[in-house]
């Protein structure tokens, strides 16, 4: 069950570097400017903090599993979205909110998945497992984006990943058995109450530095092949794409350790 869940995490995942592998591209065709493709790609990561409270709050009074396919749908829908529907930068700004609320709805309810499943000590040894499944599906993506944009087009890459995220969320409707949540009048009161994270000096420090953790870590995974792009485009002896990608793969994955 561990090993299912962290794969359909991954392979939910792909579509993570869709939009920083094929920014540059975009760009162009589209004629966005650095700040509009700037724009765009944060908008995504507001779609998973603005989806995150709910989404993740709602694996407390719901079976995580519905939760984590309620992600799966809307990463589905979103990546079809843009094969159908992105033709310029107020579309792909809406469709990646939409498509970084899916990612809020798969990350961390499929912990809660496990969480709810495991007995004790399992639960607590599996934690680093799963969490460094994000990286690696960060890295997994990175690679096979790359190989799109060098060997096919956004289109496909759309198709690729629309069907990747269905076949999480069906693999875990399926194989995973469903959890009845006990019914607790008290904790349903609690939903979407921000009060016991807020009242600790403790917790709000490390909110806080995780919140600019992630401040570099977010803009080096929007920039970074537009940086290698830029590079290649001013030396005589660059990186290719896919090099480029593999590279990232590579750095991502090493972070996991």
């Amino acid at each position: 069950m561990i090993g299912l869940v962290c794969f359909c995490l991954i392979i939910s995942m792909l579509n993570v570097a869709l939009w920083p592998v094929f920014l540059t591209d975009l760009g162009q065709i589209w004629l966005l400017d650095e700040k509009a493709l700037g724009l765009i790609s944060g908008f995504y990561f507001l779609g998973y903090v603005l989806a995150t409270p709910v989404l993740v709050s709602w694996t407390d009074i719901v079976d995580a599993k519905k939760v984590f396919v309620i992600g799966s749908i809307l990463l589905t829908a979103s990546q079809l979205f843009l094969f159908f529907f992105a033709q310029g930068f107020w579309s792909a700004l809406f469709i990646l909110v939409l498509s970084g609320a899916g990612l809020a709805g798969t990350y961390m309810p499929g912990l809660q998945i496990l969480n709810s499943r495991l007995d004790k000590k399992k639960r607590i040894s599996m934690v680093p497992y799963y969490t460094a499944c994000f990286s690696i599906g960060t890295a997994f993506s990175y690679a096979v984006m790359s190989l799109f944009l060098t060997n096919s087009n956004f289109a496909w890459a759309t198709l690729t990943t629309s069907f990747s995220a269905f076949i999480a969320g069906l693999l875990i409707t399926i194989l995973i058995p469903n959890k009845p949540i006990i019914s607790n009048k008290n904790r349903e009161k609690r939903f979407f109450n921000f009060k016991p994270a807020f009242s600790n000096k403790l917790r709000i420090s490390f909110i806080i530095s995780y919140a600019a953790h992630n401040f570099e870590l977010f803009a080096f995974r929007s920039w970074v092949v537009a940086l290698f792009i830029f590079l290649n485009s001013n030396t005589l002896n660059g990186v290719s794409i896919i090099n480029a990608g593999l590279i990232l793969a590579v750095m991502t994955t090493l972070g996991t350790a």
